[in-house]
């Protein structure tokens, strides 16, 4: 070919290249994300078939490189084999005492290491772990395990957990119920410490075999999350979806990287986002026990820290703290999480010097992450263009907040929002993205079902979330409304209808309407009471209330405002109003016919709410 056809043809395929792009912008885009979903795919399938299970994958990184640091807890590190040899020894403790493929385990730990080594050492011969939530008490705590049919629950290290369990110890069903302890001492006729047991068996790594009856469908861990009926209900997630997950940072985590991990491993984010991306990379992660705004930034430059995982309060709270010279003295290259504040995401970003933030929109009834934004586009959670927006089926539709359900039209028929503006996110119930719902409650699971959508006969899962597409297709979360029985706050789901039945168990506690109400600064929803005393308002002891509130629920899911009423309004079917409960909010300037208290902290009591407590709590002088 001639020099000059060779010039023709280059200018005919760039002329072609210009008007494609003119007519649809987004097709290298498409072809980009096509690129890189195939290959997570390919990758993902490659271990489907070949049956791998996340254990499989963590011991394939344990013979790739056997004394690479794995976990960096309270400046002590554990490398692969560390890990691989306790939970060896642990996987060997259960086998002698019975426990076998199929059977059930409950853990209830704080972050440690004891946590993943147990995980793994339960899962190397088949069993299945219920993660249960530390904070949880009483009935709530009960139900996770009762729910879960535990033959065994494994605490750890705690005076709270050892007194939590040990409170209840006669309320267990089930009389064989063994309840272990790591890091506790030994409590008469309830915790057994297994220490020095498993110390003392096999740390050879059990014969695959041993699981062999685990299939990629199988139930790898439960995970809890707030019922309607104020207890808690176990999402299953399978081994492949687990494995799955694994891979949705391929782009991001590898063998190099050192994933800072503070939020608790019962949560979605830490256990399926963090750990489980870097079991699959190989790499290494700091580990905290709590979230810690002073040691945050320092431990980042101490141990090299190169990702690290947040919620959106987490990035609040760094951003409020006081200017150090740590605060850019790190090497993080991202931050990936959720609920990063559109306000504050540029002054995060910015003041911290993180070159990446990869915010993620998911929910637990869709394990896989649904969309995400590696654009660095500020306040975005992902980017669709028409093509891939069809392709997974992803629609916006006219919503009533007033009735909190889609708007139908004159056909009965769901209306899709124009571009700019707000609507309920709806998915396809399968495919790509596949609903799991609540496993042992299918009742509540139908409740997210929306029939009939755009013409008959369809079918279509309601997100419960407010989200908008703006014109250049990059997708933002407005509001997670989570529905009438359930609030957000500080990354937790809660149940309303648990806190009122909290409430309404104080003697001195008529009726109580939970609700959660919008707090400037904050992403989600603080828990609010309207409350009906039994007796004058002047005769109630506000103290004694917080401290048996408190005792009864976590932190998170004790109302922070209270709002004290003479009556609650009810519906035609005696269910509890709230959308103008939800609109006035806590401002005492705007309610002032009713008298508002907040959750104090400083004086272990509710206090009234006046205009000057109200000033500092919205302008994030009081933090709540």
């Amino acid at each position: 070919m001639s020099s000059g056809s060779k010039t023709s043809v280059i200018a005919g395929v760039t002329a072609v290249a210009a008007a494609a792009h003119s007519l649809y912008p987004y097709w290298y885009r498409d072809i980009a994300y096509n690129r890189r979903t195939k290959e997570i795919r390919e990758a993902i399938a490659k271990n489907v078939s070949s049956k791998a299970l996340m254990v499989d994958v963590f011991e394939r990184a344990v013979d790739r490189d056997p004394y690479k640091p794995f976990i960096i807890y309270a400046d002590t590190l554990y490398s692969y084999t560390d890990i691989e040899i306790m939970a060896n020894r642990l996987a060997s403790y259960a086998k002698q005492h019975g426990l076998k493929s199929g059977d059930r385990v409950a853990i209830m730990m704080y972050n440690e290491p004891a946590f993943v080594w147990a995980w793994l050492g339960f899962a190397k011969i088949g069993v299945e772990c219920a993660l249960i939530n530390y904070n949880l008490r009483s009935k709530s705590l009960l139900n996770c395990i009762e729910l879960a049919t535990v033959k065994v629950l494994l605490i750890g290290n705690g005076k709270d957990l050892v007194g939590a369990v040990t409170n209840m110890k006669d309320q267990f069903s089930n009389p064989e119920l063994n309840i272990w302890s790591i890091g506790n001492e030994s409590t008469p006729d309830c915790i057994f410490a297994i220490d020095d047991n498993i110390m003392k068996v096999s740390f050879d790594r059990p014969p695959s075999h041993s699981r062999s009856s685990v299939k990629p469908a199988c139930t790898a861990v439960y995970i809890f999350i707030p019922g309607t009926t104020g207890l808690p209900k176990a999402i299953k997630i399978s081994e492949s979806q687990l494995l799955s997950i694994s891979f949705s940072l391929k782009s991001f985590i590898e063998r190099e990287d050192v994933v800072y991990i503070t939020t608790p491993l019962y949560y979605k984010l830490a256990f399926m986002i963090g750990l489980q991306n870097a079991i699959r990379a190989g790499a290494t992660t700091l580990m905290s026990r709590k979230f810690s705004v002073r040691q945050f930034w320092p431990n980042c430059c101490k141990h090299n820290v190169t990702a690290f995982c947040y919620v959106g309060e987490i990035c609040r709270y760094l951003l409020a703290a006081p200017k150090r010279l740590e605060d850019t003295m790190h090497n993080v290259k991202f931050a990936i999480g959720t609920g990063l504040p559109a306000d504050i995401w540029s002054k995060f970003r910015i003041r911290f010097k993180i070159p990446t933030i990869v915010e993620f929109y998911s929910s637990l009834e869709m394990p896989l992450i649904i969309s995400m934004n590696s654009d660095n586009r500020d306040g975005a959670v992902g980017k669709f263009s028409p093509r891939i927006k069809k392709l997974l089926g992803l629609e916006l539709v006219e919503y009533d907040l007033a009735e909190a359900t889609p708007i139908r039209d004159a056909s009965g028929l769901c209306v899709h929002v124009e571009l700019g503006k707000p609507g309920l996110l709806i998915l396809p119930p399968t495919g790509r993205l596949q609903f799991i719902g609540c496993q042992e409650d299918r009742e509540a699971a139908e409740k997210k079902i929306l029939r009939d959508v755009f013409k008959e006969g369809d079918i279509y899962v309601n997100t419960s979330d407010l989200l908008t597409l703006d014109t250049s297709y990059y997708l933002y979360l407005v509001d997670r409304l989570g529905d009438s029985d359930t609030v957000r706050w500080q990354g937790e789901r809660v149940s309303t209808t648990g806190v009122s039945q909290v409430l309404t168990s104080h003697d001195g506690v008529l009726e109580a309407n939970v609700y959660g109400v919008a707090v400037p600064g904050h992403s989600s929803r603080a828990g609010m009471a309207a409350v009906v005393l039994k007796a004058d308002l002047q005769n109630f002891d506000f103290g004694e209330f917080y401290t048996y509130v408190h005792s009864k629920l976590p932190s998170y899911a004790a109302p922070k405002f209270l709002r004290i009423v003479n009556n609650l309004n009810v519906t035609g079917t005696y269910k509890y109003t709230k959308t103008d409960l939800v609109k006035e909010g806590f401002d005492p300037a705007t309610v002032n016919r009713d008298d508002i208290f907040f959750a104090d902290a400083r004086n272990n009591s509710y206090s009234k709410l006046d205009n000057e407590a109200y000033r500092k709590i919205v302008s994030g002088v009081s933090r709540l």
